[in-house]
């Protein structure tokens, strides 16, 4: 029995929409949306072909994400599915590892998946990366007034470049926040399952938006505002929350940075903290990786407070990649040739992403001071964030 693994081709679409039917459940309108939404052509559904049928299909995308005052190339995934007759035969593995060799080609610098069967991914490489999700009740009568602001309902037609321009503001230091370019704000609608429209709020001050909220019937998925304005995410977040009490809802969900200004209120209000563990994570070329923050990390040493600026070399090695970054007089340089006595950190993915996000998470890094010393000044303390309503 034959098994080809590639991308479909235009004429193949047939093929799709059969694997579709089989599947049942959900209406093939919804998957043909993704193929609006995410981009690409046919060639991105890559499929394991059995006998002239679709025996495993995944659906790659490519995204940019903010990181380190630069972007960073992310691969994703969607639409993963085996048959179940054609299932524990490997074909679900051999499309994760044609998905890198597509990562590659794009640029990739690492792939992110969100999924509960970790254990699938697991074997090929990702790894989980947490974040965190701040549960309470719904009592909007306890959440302070936040000033003057005026909240409203969004209004698709009038308010999304307002929006857009909102979340730059907001996300523009923090890393792993997508770049979100006018296509795919308008795009997002039409295949975004985790929100409500009537529950996306935004705040206005003299006419002009300055914050925004997301919801659905029980969840914040997303939280915005232009610097200077945080009291108006206090004036969202009663809104959401007379909006969800009008629905019956007791319990609420709230996904924000961990150094939001807002945390502290939620804490008051007794909120309890949830680890979500589906953000699952692989390098795909970490050299390409550290290159792309090289910039950053330029602009990090001009800006250092140090009597003594640390400099030398060291080698970050995970999941099989080593590569070297050496400060000095001369700037910061990357590359995968180490130099002689350059200083190696082994890190497992994870805390190799803490590290290099800036997250708050500890990393225990067995390396001399001076090192370390380097690392802070590479790998400052940020907000990292992915907002789950990107999640395809």
């Amino acid at each position: 029995m034959a098994v080809e693994v590639r991308g479909l081709t235009d004429d193949e679409a047939g093929l799709y929409r059969d694997m579709v039917n089989a599947r049942g459940h959900t209406p093939i309108e919804y998957y043909l949306s993704h193929y609006d939404g995410l981009g690409g052509g046919w060639d991105n559904s890559r499929v394991a072909l059995v006998d002239g049928r679709i025996a495993a299909h995944a659906r790659l995308y490519n995204r940019s994400v903010r990181w380190g005052g630069g972007t960073i190339q992310c691969g994703g995934m969607a639409d993963v599915y085996t048959r179940p007759e054609d299932r524990r035969k490997g074909y679900g593995r051999d499309l994760l590892r044609d998905s890198l060799g597509r990562y590659h080609e794009w640029g990739c610098g690492f792939s992110l998946i969100i999924s509960g069967v970790v254990e699938f991914y697991a074997a090929e490489h990702w790894e989980r990366w947490p974040t965190y999700r701040f549960d309470l009740a719904v009592q909007p009568e306890r959440v302070p007034e936040g000033s003057d602001y005026r909240v409203r309902r969004f209004d698709r037609s009038a308010d999304l470049d307002a929006v857009a321009a909102v979340y730059d503001d907001y996300n523009r230091d923090s890393p792993m926040t997508l770049v979100r370019d006018a296509a795919y704000w308008s795009k997002h609608f039409s295949w975004c399952r985790k929100e409500r429209e009537e529950a996306f709020y935004v705040a206005e001050l003299d006419g002009a938006i300055v914050g925004y909220m997301r919801a659905d019937t029980n969840t914040i998925w997303e939280t915005g505002y232009v610097a200077g304005h945080e009291m108006a995410a206090l004036s969202l977040l009663g809104a959401e929350m007379r909006l969800m009490r009008s629905r019956g809802t007791k319990r609420c969900g709230v996904y924000l940075p961990c150094h939001e200004p807002l945390l502290y209120i939620l804490r008051t209000l007794r909120c309890t903290t949830t680890l979500v563990e589906t953000n699952l994570l692989r390098i795909v070329d970490l050299e390409q990786m550290l290159q792309a923050l090289a910039p950053g990390f330029a602009k990090q040493f001009a800006a250092c407070d140090h009597p003594t600026p640390p400099s030398g070399a060291v080698s970050l090695t995970s999941c099989g990649q080593t590569v070297c970054i050496t400060a000095g007089a001369d700037g910061v340089t990357v590359s995968h040739e180490i130099p002689e006595g350059a200083v190696d950190v082994s890190l497992p993915q994870r805390d190799l992403f803490n590290l290099m996000t800036g997250s708050d998470a500890h990393v225990h890094i067995a390396a001399p001071k001076a090192t370390r010393d380097l690392l802070e000044v590479l790998f400052p303390k940020r907000n990292p964030m992915w907002w789950p309503i990107d999640t395809v």
